[in-house]
């Protein structure tokens, strides 16, 4: 803005000196220079005439009509070399040219008008008079100010001189000084011009970063940066543009709602960079398929949103959800792996579920959720059964928070007794919510929620802090060997911090590395095993011990059990239950303690409830057993008479 002020001044400053410098020029300059140069000439002829009227001694009362003597032309000549006369005339009252520089003019008739007029009587008569003088070769033209002046004294008239002065100097003198206004007037047009054209230049450029700069405001405020598509706002605008014309011309709309199953998954095994270009591949796939009236929209993070117009049977949306789950299901190559993700779809229709955009789109992630709870990689049509859900799962989130700011959660602790030395080696946490209207409810009830709102990451800390805390209340109570056993979820494993926490945690408890255990399920571990095992060796090079939970139930994959650094199995209660009268689960027990000897774990039986099942784990070489046989899961104050009272149980029993 302040060249363009700048441009503007100089603009009106250039357009007034262009009005002003001509006037000046014709009206002050020029007249004035030229008025003031006939006078000096005038006063020029006189001097001159008075030394030829010296020199000549012309007759004081007798008219002048005889003709010169020699001496006088010589006279003559040499006041015309000295004020550089180009021409010097004598000329009688008869108009006779008695005497002139140039011989061939004597004695020629003037007949000059001024001769007859009275004017001639006066003291002088002079003007300027442009001439175009032929010279000589090789001589410059010039410019000729002719200049009469009377001869005689008073009432007499004698005749007259007639003298013809260069004036080009002067000319130049006088074209130099209206020259040079008019050159600087051309070059003020000039610059002016020049200042215009870039003025000119200046708004196209300014126009062009205006246009550019609103383009680009635009596109941030309803574009989305990475992918290009139209953004949550823009989204919405449609979408209600879209309800409003269905509503006048009684239509129906579709809106689909999708995110990518797993996406953290990718960014944290991959990084958000890759995370980033798998978003842009999936939305450059999609926006393939999308029809010219609909729109294709990122809402956030991994979440996508389809509205569909004009759909007429629910069967139309159905057929995009199924296009959808298929391009998003296609092979992609993440850092040079080919991996496959998946998507959950919800769909929501106007008006049936929902007659504004907020709840439209409310309940098309509502579908989406239970989409989600079928298994993923599927799509569902919202129900008014998913608001009462939703509602649930919302004071259920409401209570999960108030629980970790009131403290109702406890842990309780289930031993694990060693059958070769009878002693409880090992305590496993157990996690409680003592709910104020509900009682004591089990992890089962609540740990999904709690996962699926992400809370279970701040309710996992607390559960790995206390534990710790209250095994190292035991080892100083006198149980130095015992190690406590910690739950470990999907979430906590892939958080950044985890190795801090953990860190954090047995500092600030004062607990031995290898006295804390961390359990992970073999669907845990397996869901993304490349990074799973540099976490699992991080932690195991802190003196950290692992167990895998629930084997049997999961993949059961023999390489995990090769590189994972593994500290023991433990053998889930679903393959205790019915032994040894069990044939099959039997041979699935036998089978998992001697590969388990093999790679050198530790095996741990879950689930032992009966003197028969204790017999037949100790004849196979089970390591230890955890279950009801041993006493149920007890709060910390009862823990430590337990282990009295499970040492001497044993002791009996031989």
């Amino acid at each position: 803005m302040h060249k363009m002020n700048l441009f503007l001044f100089v603009f009106v400053i250039a357009c007034l000196w262009g009005l002003v410098l001509p006037i000046y020029n014709i009206q002050i300059l020029e007249p004035s220079l030229i008025e003031n140069l006939s006078k000096d000439f005038e006063r020029e002829a006189v001097h001159v005439a008075s030394h030829m009227d010296e020199f000549l001694q012309f007759p004081k009362k007798e008219p002048f009509c005889h003709s010169l003597t020699p001496d006088q032309q010589e006279k003559i000549k040499k006041v015309a070399e000295k004020f550089h006369l180009i021409r010097a005339k004598v000329i009688s009252r008869e108009g006779v040219i008695l005497f002139s520089t140039n011989p061939e003019e004597i004695g020629r008739v003037k007949g000059e008008p001024f001769l007859k007029n009275q004017a001639a009587r006066e003291q002088s008569c002079a003007r300027i008079v442009e001439e175009v003088q032929g010279t000589p070769k090789g001589e410059v033209l010039r410019d000729v100010a002719k200049t009469y002046v009377a001869m005689g004294h008073g009432a007499d008239f004698a005749g007259a001189f007639e003298f013809d002065f260069d004036v080009s100097p002067q000319k130049r003198l006088l074209d130099d000084k209206i020259r040079k206004p008019s050159i600087l007037l051309l070059v003020l047009i000039g610059a002016f011009l020049v200042l215009l054209i870039a003025l000119c230049i200046e708004v196209q450029r300014l126009l062009i970063r205006q246009k550019s700069a609103e383009q680009k405001i635009l596109e941030m405020a309803y574009y989305d940066p990475l992918t290009g598509l139209p953004n949550r706002t823009l989204f919405q605008e449609r979408l209600i543009q879209a309800i409003h014309h269905a509503r006048r011309n009684g239509g129906r709309l579709a809106l689909l709602f999708f995110d990518l199953d797993h996406f953290k998954n990718i960014n944290d095994s991959f990084g958000h960079q890759q995370g980033d270009w798998l978003l842009r591949e999936t939305s450059s796939r999609l926006r393939k398929h999308v029809r010219a009236d609909d729109t294709l929209a990122r809402i956030g993070g991994d979440e996508f949103a389809h509205l569909l117009t004009s759909v007429e049977k629910e069967h139309d949306a159905s057929t995009v959800a199924e296009k959808i789950l298929k391009i998003i299901s296609l092979p992609v190559t993440v850092n040079g792996r080919e991996i496959s993700i998946s998507t959950s779809v919800g769909i929501a229709f106007f008006p049936e579920n929902g007659t504004d955009a907020e709840k439209l789109l409310m309940h098309a992630d509502m579908a989406m959720y239970a989409a989600k709870a079928k298994g993923r990689n599927a799509y569902a049509f919202y129900s008014r059964q998913m608001n009462q859900n939703a509602s649930r799962r919302r004071q259920g989130e409401a209570d999960l928070r108030a629980a970790l700011e009131r403290d109702e959660f406890f842990l309780v602790y289930q031993p694990q007794l060693d059958l070769k030395s009878g002693r409880i080696t090992a305590a496993e946490a157990l996690l409680r919510w003592r709910h104020p209207e509900q009682g004591i409810l089990s992890p089962a009830l609540f740990v999904p929620l709690a996962e699926e709102t992400g809370l279970i990451g701040s309710i996992g800390e607390w559960v790995l802090r206390s534990a710790c805390r209250q095994c190292r209340v035991w080892q100083q109570s006198g149980v130095p060997e015992l190690r406590v056993a910690v739950n470990l979820s999907a979430f906590q494993l892939q958080q950044p911090e985890l190795m801090a926490e953990v860190d954090d945690i047995l500092q600030d408890t004062g607990l031995r590395p290898e006295s804390l255990e961390l359990e992970l399920t073999e669907r845990l571990i397996m869901g993304n095993a490349a990074a799973n095992v540099a976490i699992l060796k991080r932690l195991k090079e802190r003196g950290v011990q692992l167990a895998i939970d629930d084997f049997g139930t999961g993949f059961s994959s023999l390489n995990y059990l090769r590189d994972f650094p593994i500290d023991r199995i433990k053998i889930d209660h679903h393959c205790v239950t019915d032994i040894p009268a069990n044939y099959h689960q039997s041979t699935i027990v036998r089978m998992t303690l001697s590969l388990a000897r093999i790679l050198n774990l530790k095996v741990v039986a879950e689930g032992v409830e009966t003197e028969e099942q204790l017999r037949f784990l100790k004849e196979q070489g089970c390591d230890e057993i955890q279950g009801y046989l041993l006493g149920c899961p007890v709060e910390p104050e009862l823990f430590c008479q337990k282990l009295m009272d499970f040492r001497e149980a044993w002791r009996r029993a031989g």
